[in-house]
C-alpha cells in the first residue's frame, strides 16, 4: 500500500510516473497517517550534506526531478515504511 498526500486526482499519474500495477495507491492529503506514523516533514529532514550528494549522483545518471505540482502534495514530508504485523 503507498499512501501519499496529494489530491486523490494525481494517483492515476503517480501509477504511471512509478509504474505501479498491482498495488494499492491512496491519499491522505491532512498527512495525519503521516503524523500518527512518525513521520517528519520539513527542509531539515531531507537537505543535508548526505542527499545533496545523492542528488548530483542521480542527475549525472540522468534523473531530473518533474515539475512541482500542488495536486501532487507536499514534497517535504518525509515518508517511510510501516510494518503491520496482523495477530
Amino acid at each position: 500500500i503507498f499512501v501519499g498526500n496529494g489530491s486523490a486526482s494525481y494517483i492515476d499519474k503517480f501509477k504511471k510516473d512509478m509504474n505501479i500495477t498491482n498495488a494499492l495507491v491512496v491519499t491522505d492529503p491532512s498527512r495525519e497517517v503521516f503524523k500518527a506514523a512518525g513521520f517528519r516533514k520539513g527542509f531539515s529532514y531531507f537537505l543535508n550534506v548526505r542527499t545533496v550528494f545523492a542528488a548530483v549522483k542521480i542527475a549525472r545518471s540522468g534523473f531530473r526531478q518533474g515539475e512541482y505540482t500542488k495536486e501532487a502534495g507536499i514534497h517535504t514530508q518525509m515518508g517511510g515504511v510501516l510494518v503491520i504485523n496482523k495477530k
